[in-house]
């Protein structure tokens, strides 16, 4: 740029439209620190003022760069890998405890109340055929279970971050699709710019793109119908038949959502939210009670349903009937 400018000599009118460009969006603090700079006296090196400008024009650029809904899209992911850890290392308590207490191990299912069991309980049970472990081992045993413990508080309090500041960012997303699902559609996509220019199908897609490409080489495999928002309680609680529809609907309800927060709109989740609710209702309805023809209306029945496909006669390479009768040539 340096070297344009020393060709076209225009150095004032580069420093005046930089100016221009930094009041647009720059703060007050910022402004300030420019306007010292260009008024550094005539004798000072005008390219040496040009530079400073541009770097204080490009640190507050990267500054404003870094949008909200890039706080959401780490927290997420934070809480994805602090489940994988957290399963992981939960299954290791599971078989070793499994040595000491077993029926304890079977009895509960669920991770985080074994991992308090587990830290709760004294000794094992009465006429437990568990074997012999010792206090050392014992201590190791539940300090790992301490461990994984911990991971499931601090994913707790991330979870609840993630309420907060999607209530605050992007109020209509959270309302229509919830904080989990809403910041996992954010991180899909890359931003709620990116997210709010997608179209509702590659929504209700995003999560799935390993069936869809399954499907686009293979046309026997079937498309998905939902991807990550297939975790949303009113896909849950509807039948498979009636998933499809219903997963449309959220994932058009999830764009306009997304839109909205994007360019500040007025706050519309509740009434997206009532629309979806509604529409799975009317969904359920009328794939309820399917139509069935009567005996007058159902085809006959065929007496043979196997079908014999004639075989494509093969002209033969010599005979009568060939068409190189003078033999090999």
């Amino acid at each position: 740029m340096d070297h344009l400018l020393a060709m076209s000599g225009d150095v004032e009118s580069a420093i005046a439209h930089s100016t221009s460009l930094l009041a647009r969006t720059a703060t007050t603090q910022t402004l300030g620190i420019l306007d010292a700079l260009l008024r550094i006296p005539d004798d000072a090196s005008k390219r040496e003022r040009l530079r400073e400008a541009n770097l204080v024009i490009t640190r507050e650029q990267i500054r404003q760069s870094v949008k909200p809904d890039a706080h959401l899209i780490h927290a997420i992911t934070a809480v994805e890998e602090l489940d994988r850890v957290a399963n992981t290392l939960a299954k290791r308590v599971r078989d070793w405890y499994a040595l000491y207490d077993p029926e304890t191990e079977r009895q509960i299912t669920d991770h985080p109340l074994f991992i308090e069991a587990v830290l709760q309980a004294p000794s094992p049970q009465a006429g437990s055929m568990g074997a012999h472990v010792n206090e050392q081992d014992l201590t190791i045993l539940r300090a790992q279970a301490t461990a994984v413990h911990d991971l499931y508080i601090q994913r707790a309090a991330l979870v609840a971050y993630l309420e907060d500041a999607m209530a605050r960012e992007t109020p209509n997303l959270k309302r229509v699709a919830g904080a989990t699902i809403g910041a996992k559609l954010l991180g899909m996509a890359g931003s709620l710019t990116r997210l709010a220019s997608m179209p509702a199908g590659t929504i209700q897609l995003l999560g799935a793109e390993t069936a869809l490409f399954r499907h686009l080489r293979n046309r026997a495999a079937k498309p998905p119908k939902h991807g990550v928002i297939f975790n949303h309680q009113v896909i849950q609680h509807a039948r498979p038949e009636d998933r499809g529809r219903i997963a449309r609907t959220l994932a058009d309800a999830i764009a306009i959502a997304a839109r909205i927060d994007r360019f500040k709109g007025e706050y519309a989740g509740e009434a997206l939210a009532l629309k979806v609710e509604q529409r799975a209702q009317e969904v359920r309805l009328i794939n309820r009670v399917k139509p069935v023809r009567s005996y007058e209306e159902q085809p006959p029945a065929r007496q043979d349903q196997r079908s014999y496909a004639r075989a494509p006669q093969r002209k033969p390479a010599y005979g009568k009937n060939s068409s190189n009768r003078g033999g090999r040539r």
